[in-house]
C-alpha cells in the first residue's frame, strides 16, 4: 500500500469512527466518576451548588466484568482426521501455556471491560523477540482510542473487516529502534502529521509546534543538549496498517520434503530454473487466487511492508452492541448516562434545598433586644436563657422552615432502579439482594440477568474462536520448534517438548474452563454424588472440577491415576470419601451458611489427607506406608 492511498483510506475510516471516539471518552470519564459536562461544571460553581457524584456506573460494569473473571473460557484444538473426535491435549495445553506465559486472560479481561464501557475492546496477539530470542508469547490490550477499523465492517468483532490501523504515539528513539534498517534516515519520516488523533485527555501532541518551541528557545537557533536525550523527549506518531489482499499464487507440492507451497511468480520462476539448471523436471501448479494478510508502517511516509505468515489479523476485538443506524458499536455506559445523571442531579438538589431552607432562623424588629449579638448566640443554644426588651415577644417570630419535597426522594429512587433496569443487570448479580430467598431462586435471576447479557458474551466467545485460530498459526509457524512447554494434564504436570506435525489441520472450539469457581461448583455439585459409580479414568478428570486447591487437585489427579493401574478397589474408596465430604457442601438453605463453610473445610481436609496418604506420607496402625495408596 503506497502512502496516498493509505491516507485516504485512514482519512474515510478516520471520519466513519469520529463520533464513536468523542462518545467513548465520555463513557470512560462516566465510568471514573467524571459525570459532569463542562458547562455544568461552570453553572454549580457560579452558583455555589454542591455537584454530587453517587458512581453505581462502575459497580454495574464491574459485576459484568468480575463474571467474566469468574466463568472464564479456553480454547481446544481437535484435529481434522478420520476416527473419533479427541481434542490434541498438546496443542491445547500449549494454547494454555502461551495464554499463562503472556497474561493473556488479564489483557483480555481489560479488552471485555473496555467493550463493556465503549462497545470496543482491542488486544494484540504476537510474537516478542525483544525478550527471548527463540520468541516469546505476547498478549497485550490496546486502548481502543488507538485503533481505527475498516468503515464497512458490520460482523460481531469485526469479522468481516478488511484493514484495521493502530495508530501510536511514541518516543523518537523508540521509534528508530522499531525500524534498524532505517538508521540515519531524517527524523521527519519517522512521524505521521496526516494521523494525529485525539488522546483521552482531548489534547493532540503537535510535534511540530514543540519543535518550533525548541528551536525558538534554544541557543544558536537549533536543538538544544545531548542527540540521544532530544530523541528520547520527542515525540512522533506512527501509523501500522494490516489489510487484507488477494493475489494469484501458484500452489504446488516442495520436491524435496513433499510439503505443499504456494509461490508468487518470481519465486515459481526461481525455483523452475533451479530444477532445470539440475537436471530435474520442472514442477507441476496451480495458480488460484487467495488472501494474504500485509502489514505497512507508516511515518511521513511508508517506512516498512511485509506479508504476514499468519491468516489473520494480530489485533482483535470485542465489539458491544451496534448501532445499525451508524454502522458503530456502543456499550452499556451510553444507557446508563441519563439515569445516573439524573440520580446525581436530584440528590445534588436534595442537599441544595436542605442546605439553604431556615433552620431556626427568627425575624426580629430592632429594638427587641438590648444585645443582638448576645441574642444571636443564646438563640440557637437549647441549654441557655435568650432575654429580650419588655413586650418584645411578639416582635420576634420564627422563620418558616421548608422540608425537601418527598417526590425529590421518588425521582432519585427511580433513577437508581433506572441505572440497572437499562442494562439488564439485577441485584443479585451485583450481591445487593437483602431479602432472605432460596439459593436456587438467586441463581436464576442471576441467570435472567446474564440472559440479557448474552449479545456481550457472545461477541467474547467469536473473539475467543478468531484469537484461537491465529494463535495455532503462531504456535505452529513460531514456536513449534521442539522447546519445553509445562503441561498439566493426565493427572499430572510435566515440562514435554512442543513438536506438532505440521502437515495436520485443527478446529478450534470454546469451552469452559474448570479454573473458575462458579463453573467447578455447578459441575461439581452434578458429578460429586456419582463418583462411586464412575469408572476410575472418569474420576482423575472429574477431580480438577473439585473445590480444591490447584496443588491438591494436581496431587490427587497424580496419586489416584497410580492408585487406579494398582488397585482400582481403593480408588474407588477414595471416590466414595470424596462424596461423603461433598456431602456436607450441599447445603441449599440460606440459613445452612454456616454448616456450608464447615463442610467446605471437611471437603479440602479429605482431599488433601487423601493426597498424603496416598503419595506415601500417612501412617497405619503406627507404621509408615511406603507403598502409593496405602491407608
Amino acid at each position: 500500500m503506497d502512502i496516498k492511498t493509505a491516507k485516504n483510506l485512514f482519512r474515510q475510516d478516520k471520519q466513519f469512527s469520529e463520533d464513536w471516539r468523542k462518545q467513548a471518552k465520555l463513557d470512560f470519564k462516566f465510568v471514573e466518576g467524571d459525570q459532569y459536562s463542562d458547562d455544568d461544571k461552570a453553572w454549580y460553581e457560579e452558583n455555589d451548588r454542591p455537584m454530587v457524584v453517587y458512581n453505581r456506573t462502575a459497580t454495574v460494569i464491574n459485576a459484568i466484568v468480575g463474571n467474566e473473571i469468574q466463568n472464564r473460557q479456553e480454547i481446544r484444538y481437535f484435529p481434522v482426521e478420520e476416527g473419533d473426535i479427541k481434542p490434541n491435549d498438546l496443542l491445547t495445553e500449549a494454547a494454555k501455556w502461551f495464554r499463562n506465559q503472556s497474561d493473556g486472560d488479564d489483557a483480555e479481561s481489560e479488552a471485555f471491560r473496555d467493550a463493556c464501557i465503549t462497545g470496543m475492546g482491542w488486544t494484540e496477539t504476537s510474537i516478542n523477540y525483544e525478550e527471548d530470542p527463540d520468541g516469546a508469547p505476547l498478549m497485550n490490550h490496546i486502548s481502543c482510542l488507538e485503533m481505527f477499523w475498516d468503515r464497512n465492517a458490520r460482523k460481531k468483532s469485526l469479522m468481516d473487516a478488511t484493514r484495521i490501523w493502530r495508530v501510536r504515539q511514541m518516543t523518537l528513539a523508540a521509534a528508530r529502534d522499531l525500524f534498524p534498517d532505517l538508521e540515519g534516515a531524517e527524523d521527519s519520516r519517522f512521524h505521521a502529521d496526516w494521523a494525529k488523533v485525539d488522546l483521552m485527555d482531548d489534547t493532540v501532541h503537535d510535534q511540530d509546534k514543540a519543535d518550533e518551541y525548541n528551536k525558538n528557545n534554544s541557543q544558536g537557533g537549533g536543538p538544544d543538549g545531548d542527540e540521544t536525550e532530544e530523541d528520547e523527549s520527542r515525540m512522533v506518531t506512527i501509523v501500522h496498517c494490516v489489510y487484507k489482499k488477494r493475489v494469484y499464487k501458484h500452489r504446488m507440492q516442495d520436491p524435496q520434503t513433499q510439503k505443499e507451497l504456494w509461490l508468487n511468480d518470481e519465486e515459481l520462476e526461481a525455483l523452475q530454473e533451479r530444477l532445470e539448471l539440475g537436471g530435474q523436471p520442472p514442477v507441476e501448479a496451480v495458480k488460484q487466487k487467495i488472501t494474504i494478510w500485509v502489514q505497512c508502517f507508516f511515518g511521513a511516509d511508508l517506512l516498512e511492508q511485509e506479508e504476514l505468515p499468519t491468516k489473520s489479523f494480530p489485533y482483535k476485538c470485542i465489539t458491544g452492541y451496534q448501532d445499525r443506524t451508524k454502522g458503530t458499536w456502543y456499550g452499556l455506559v451510553r444507557a446508563m448516562r441519563d439515569p445516573q445523571s439524573m440520580a446525581n442531579k436530584w440528590l445534588g438538589n436534595a442537599m441544595h434545598i436542605s442546605n439553604t431552607t431556615a433552620k431556626g432562623g427568627v425575624f426580629a424588629e430592632r429594638g427587641a433586644v438590648e444585645d443582638p449579638r448576645a441574642f444571636e448566640t443564646s438563640w440557637a443554644a437549647a441549654d441557655t436563657v435568650t432575654w429580650v426588651n419588655p413586650g418584645a415577644a411578639e416582635r420576634i417570630k420564627p422563620k418558616y422552615t421548608q422540608t425537601v419535597p418527598a417526590e425529590i426522594f421518588n425521582f432519585i429512587a427511580m433513577a437508581i432502579d433506572a441505572i440497572r433496569d437499562v442494562t439488564g443487570v439485577n441485584l443479585e448479580m451485583l450481591g445487593q439482594r437483602a431479602a432472605i430467598q432460596p439459593i436456587g431462586i438467586e441463581q436464576e435471576r442471576k441467570q435472567a440477568g446474564l440472559v440479557i447479557l448474552a449479545p456481550l458474551f457472545d461477541s467474547l466467545r467469536m473473539y475467543r474462536k478468531s484469537q484461537g485460530r491465529h494463535m495455532l498459526d503462531l504456535i505452529m509457524g513460531y514456536m513449534n520448534d521442539g522447546r519445553l512447554i509445562r503441561v498439566v494434564g493426565q493427572g499430572m504436570a510435566q515440562f514435554i517438548p512442543l513438536a506438532l506435525a505440521q502437515d495436520k489441520k485443527f478446529d478450534v472450539f470454546v469451552d469452559e474452563t474448570p479454573v473458575g469457581p462458579h463453573m467447578k461448583e455447578k459441575v461439581w455439585q452434578f458429578v460429586a454424588p456419582l463418583l462411586p459409580e464412575l469408572p476410575p479414568p472418569v474420576v482423575v478428570e472429574v477431580i480438577a472440577y473439585a473445590p480444591l486447591p490447584q496443588s491438591v487437585i494436581e496431587k490427587l489427579q497424580a496419586a489416584l491415576k497410580q492408585l487406579q493401574q494398582q488397585s482400582p478397589e481403593q480408588a474407588k474408596k477414595v471416590a466414595i470419601e470424596l462424596s461423603k465430604a461433598q456431602a456436607d457442601v450441599n447445603m441449599t438453605e440460606a440459613s445452612a451458611f454456616e454448616k456450608q463453610t464447615s463442610g467446605v473445610k471437611n471437603l479440602v481436609d479429605a482431599g488433601t489427607s487423601l493426597v498424603t496418604a496416598m503419595s506415601g506420607g500417612g501412617k497405619s496402625n503406627g507404621q509408615d506406608n511406603g507403598r502409593p495408596g496405602a491407608q
